[in-house]
């Protein structure tokens, strides 16, 4: 899981980095959303601040569920800790002391400007903690945990990938995420937990970051003067062809993860459904803005981004044969609602 990958900067994905270990508690009242009502079930979202991570928790109060939301920044109505310092078993005294059915794992950290330990610490060791102490809580919640189609590495121009296919990720976050993974089903293939994963594609929508390529080109496009000679927008090179998918579809997939049959489905793909040129996606942003802007395509010696891969496709299927889960929602669609958000 991360927002479009196209051009993703170097944040942790959750909240910023406070190194606070151990666990904050928001005032009585503040620290949920959603129903409450008797018999309803309790969902803590790690990294619920963040962008995927928002998405999801208003998808889950939607449903019904009450949401409780956990980073290591302190924020109002928010549970705060630094997951990768704190000791499992504390982490399972906070989610039977709240009563938790479910969490999410929308947390991590993608790998522009950061070194490989850091994004190790985000993206494994926490998942780790994650799920040891759901293995050691008397309330034995299930755990879904946003994977990523990063965690494939590159795959033949026009073919698209399905959840067997071999994993051979080339970047840091890729590594990362796929150990996390795997550390995951591991646990639930031994009986320790009820896990999930998701491997979502790049995603798109209201609220995305600056730090991704479409953020980062909606703020340069909305601070673009009026008169004057076209403003020039320089971007790397816009070569690859990515599958977007709309972060409230991902909300919606969170939401059938939830609530579907122990075991039916463990490993599942999530994605837009199509491998669109990032540069059309681009120009369509542009056009919705009507700023005056001129668009320019340089190497700037880094290389492309999008994780060096030219081409990405996750294949669906098993998830609209388990959950009945499609995408309803178009990267178009997306770009619209992210520049009137």
């Amino acid at each position: 899981m991360t927002a479009d990958r196209s051009g993703s900067g170097g944040a942790v994905s959750g909240e910023a980095a406070s190194g606070e270990a151990a666990f904050g508690t928001a005032a009585p009242g503040e620290a949920a959303s959603g129903g409450a009502g008797p018999g309803s079930r309790t969902a803590l979202v790690v990294g619920g601040a963040g962008f995927v991570g928002r998405h999801a928790a208003a998808a889950l109060a939607g449903g019904g569920f009450r949401v409780l939301t956990l980073g290591r920044a302190p924020r109002p109505g928010a549970l705060r800790a630094d997951l990768a310092a704190t000791a499992p078993g504390e982490l399972a005294a906070l989610l039977d002391r709240h009563r938790v059915d479910l969490v999410v794992n929308a947390a991590g950290a993608v790998w522009g400007g950061l070194d490989e330990e850091t994004v190790h610490r985000a993206n494994v060791t926490l998942v780790r903690t994650l799920v040891e102490a759901v293995a050691v809580s008397a309330r034995a919640p299930r755990l879904v945990q946003l994977g990523s189609g990063y965690e494939y590495g590159p795959t033949p121009e026009g073919a698209s990938v399905t959840e067997d296919a071999p994993a051979r990720p080339t970047t840091p976050y890729g590594r990362t995420k796929l150990l996390a993974t795997r550390t995951v089903l591991a646990a639930a293939e031994e009986g320790r937990i009820d896990g999930v994963v998701l491997r979502v594609a790049s995603a798109l929508g209201p609220g995305a970051p600056a730090g991704s390529l479409f953020g980062a080109l909606l703020e340069r496009l909305r601070a673009a003067p009026a008169g004057g000679p076209p403003a020039e927008i320089v971007l790397r090179p816009l070569v690859s062809r990515q599958d977007f998918v709309d972060v409230r579809d991902v909300g919606a997939a969170v939401c059938r993860a939830a609530t579907a049959a122990p075991g039916a489905a463990r490993l599942l793909n999530i994605g837009g459904g199509r491998a669109v040129p990032v540069r059309d996606l681009v120009r369509h942003l542009v056009g919705l803005s009507g700023a005056p802007v001129r668009i320019t395509e340089r190497d700037d010696g880094t290389g492309a981004r999008g994780g060096g891969l030219d081409w990405q496709l996750l294949d669906t299927a098993a998830a609209r044969a388990a959950w009945g889960w499609t995408p309803a929602r178009g990267p178009e669609n997306a770009l619209h609602d992210l520049w009137h958000h």
